[in-house]
């Protein structure tokens, strides 16, 4: 234990983040007046004082516990404040007639319109102006001048702003929260009429410079030939770039478990960081040229953060490798996991909202799993050879990240990558070696058949990395999907990693036994949770424009009855039924088709579901016939469904009809008449949110 606590005073930052991190947590969820924050902030202040060891005369830090817990209450209080004031926003912009602003990053192309973050400096109300800073998502129609917009562009809209809202599905990504933490709370659509280009190129000069550059190295990677699928990873692998990767691609390193690559991170900044210490080695033959090498390092290394778009595991990579330069040339070798907490809390002291971004905790884990853990894991084999030395130490390193990473993976993506292990071993050096023959490239892109034949190694180097996923993806359970981990089984996962950690640090074996008891106290947690759920019995009419989409959940079985467009793409299975797989602790899963279009044979289809009698209606419904009438609780019209209300009545015995969100708006309008004129109870999910039925109901 006295090892444990010596090595804790070598990381200072800690004892800042921790109480930091509580105290922006806290104020994420439980909001109150800045004048008790203030107030309170201001009490534990002057306590610290009259407690500092300073006015006391103890100088001996570590007993005198009250100045160090007053400290600590005075970080929390100043964070819980930080991120109130960090999150409060004007909403009279809502209001707006005319916005004036500027594009804060660069354009991307969607299928139908061109979106853009809009930072907005003033906007008129009520025929005055008002000065402000919101930001807005935009998305503009597609035309000559809407395409041709850049970062630093000023422009004018009509402010025809609405809220950011969710689908209104259950269990669904927070598409809301998401943008908020983004701090976007409003969005329009502008048409090419409501919109006036003032005037161009007035963004912040070294976001303009850099993207200028990412613009310039993307022609580079054209004019040499790099084309289709290999352009898409080496503009997402060097750059960030990520606007040209297809849902294959996405498919083949989510599941290999390569998608980290795709991911500018800490893996790339080292890399530049190797290669810039390499090239600018001579300035730190002589002590007083050191110096020089530091800001050059630096200096490049930022400037590549900010071309890939300064994320938060770019940002915090940046921010340690430059701890490192500093440390390294004036012959001081920082704590690496001091680094790390400094990296941390630089961050958020500018973002609060970053703690809750998936890059942000993804890259952090990782980091800290590695220092943590890679060094104890390497000494558990021993390997003479250079070879089998180098790909164990590779191993050690992706199984370190891994221990850090997977609770929260699988949390957030509810699928873990089987054969995560060997693809590091294959990607992280082809990774390394693409960045290398990619500053090849540029070098030597001022004579173009020196550059075609660097750009033909290159493209067949991507070739093979994607070859290597793509069969990595393809083997026998790859990945388990649909798996689950709720918030109390995430926190005591981080929880028995943290005493693994202990355990390693102090060599104390008796921590092994509370390891055990947490793990037990999951497998009872998980337990609880299928008793809890055998009993389960939901529907689910999912609020989907142009497709129908209806769950039928029977203890821990659920079944997705849904049109094409949705059952054969896995990615739109997983963004509707992820969470709610989760959150009901399913353990078997299948889809079933629902009729297309009008013409289809079978315009009726009966949803199994233990809670009610439901049929879906999708089509000609003169097609069906009948001996007697049926008796339902409830009718799901689809969106080319008959609208002959009447009629359907004829074959039905139902008292309630569900107006699916795929079906027209002037459809909508002439049943809800209808129901209203025969007193038929009806439920039009456009209006609403999905229509979901529960035990409870």
């Amino acid at each position: 234990m006295i090892m444990l606590i010596n090595e804790l005073r070598k990381i200072p930052f800690l004892r800042l983040l921790i109480p930091f991190v509580l105290g922006l947590i806290t104020g994420n969820f439980f909001a109150l007046p800045l004048y008790i924050l203030f107030t309170a902030t201001a009490i534990c202040i002057g306590l610290s004082f009259i407690y500092s060891p300073l006015i006391t005369n103890n100088l001996a830090y570590s007993k005198n516990w009250i100045f160090g817990s007053l400290i600590s209450l005075s970080i929390f209080f100043i964070a819980y404040s930080h991120t109130i004031n960090y999150n409060t926003i004007d909403t009279k912009i809502e209001n707006a007639e005319t916005i004036l602003g500027i594009v804060d990053e660069p354009p991307k192309k969607t299928a139908r319109s061109i979106k853009i973050i809009l930072k907005t400096l003033k906007y008129e109300k009520n025929n005055s102006w008002v000065e402000d800073n919101s930001l807005l998502l935009i998305y503009m129609a597609q035309d000559s001048l809407s395409k041709s917009l850049k970062y630093g562009d000023i422009i004018s809209i009509k402010g025809n702003l609405r809220a950011i809202t969710n689908a209104g599905n259950p269990n669904e990504f927070d598409y809301k929260k998401y943008l908020h933490r983004q701090r976007i709370y409003f969005q329009a659509y502008t048409k090419s009429n409501q919109w006036i280009l003032l005037d161009r190129n007035r963004g912040n000069f070294l976001y303009t410079f850099s993207y200028n550059i990412r613009n310039e190295i993307l022609t580079i990677y054209k004019k040499a030939g790099i084309s289709g699928d290999e352009f898409a990873i080496l503009s997402a692998l060097t750059l960030g770039v990520k606007d040209y990767l297809s849902d294959d691609i996405v498919k083949n390193y989510s599941h290999s478990g390569a998608m980290h690559v795709l991911a500018v991170s800490g893996l790339h900044v080292g890399i530049i960081t190797m290669m810039l210490n390499f090239l600018l080695s001579f300035f730190r033959k002589k002590a007083k040229l050191r110096i020089v090498h530091t800001v050059a390092v630096i200096c490049f290394l930022w400037i590549f953060a900010i071309i890939t778009g300064l994320t938060p595991s770019v940002t915090r990579s940046a921010l340690m490798f430059s701890f490192f330069v500093v440390g390294s040339n004036s012959n001081r070798k920082p704590h690496s996991l001091n680094s790390l907490a400094a990296s941390a809390f630089i961050i958020l002291s500018f973002n609060p909202n970053a703690l809750f971004y998936v890059g942000f905790q993804l890259s952090f884990l990782a980091v800290t799993s590695i220092l943590l853990f890679q060094k104890p894991i390497s000494k558990l084999l021993i390997i003479n050879n250079f070879v089998g030395n180098e790909i164990w130490q590779l191993t050690s390193v992706s199984i370190a990240a891994q221990i850090g990473t997977t609770p929260i993976s699988i949390y957030y993506f509810h699928q873990f990558p089987v054969y995560a292990l060997l693809t590091n071993i294959i990607v992280i050096p082809a990774a390394m070696l693409i960045m290398y023959i990619t500053v090849l490239l540029i070098l030597v892109s001022f004579v173009s058949s020196y550059a075609s034949y660097v750009a033909i190694f290159l493209s067949f180097v991507i070739k093979m990395l994607n070859q290597s996923t793509q069969f990595i993806e393809h083997l026998p359970f790859s990945s388990i999907e649909f798996i689950s981990l709720n918030s109390a089984e995430l926190i005591i996962s981080y929880a028995i990693i943290i005493l693994l950690a202990i355990m390693f640090a102090t060599q104390n074996k008796k921590l092994l036994f509370m390891v055990l008891l947490l793990l037990i106290s999951i497998f009872a947690i998980r337990d609880f949770r299928y008793l809890k759920n055998l009993n389960n019995n939901r529907l689910i009419v999912f609020k989907t424009n142009k497709n129908s989409a209806i769950a039928s959940i029977k203890g821990l079985n659920m079944t997705l009855y849904a049109d094409t467009a949705i059952t054969n793409n896995k990615q739109n299975i997983s963004y509707l039924c992820a969470n709610i797989i989760t959150e009901n602790a399913i353990t078997h899963f299948k889809t079933e088709k629902l009729p297309l279009d009008s013409s289809s044979k079978f315009p009726v289809v009966f949803i199994d579901a233990n809670i009610a009698k439901v049929a879906y209606l999708q089509g000609k419904i003169d097609r069906f016939k009948s001996d007697k009438k049926i008796s339902l609780d409830y009718i799901i019209l689809g969106g080319k469904s008959s609208i002959n209300i009447e009629y359907i009545t004829d074959l039905f015995d139902c008292k309630y009809i569900i107006i699916d969100a795929s079906m027209p708006k002037w459809k909508q309008k002439l049943i809800k008449r209808d129901c209203i004129n025969q007193n038929i109870q009806y439920f039009n999910i456009s209006d609403e949110e999905a229509f979901v039925l529960n035990n409870q109901n």
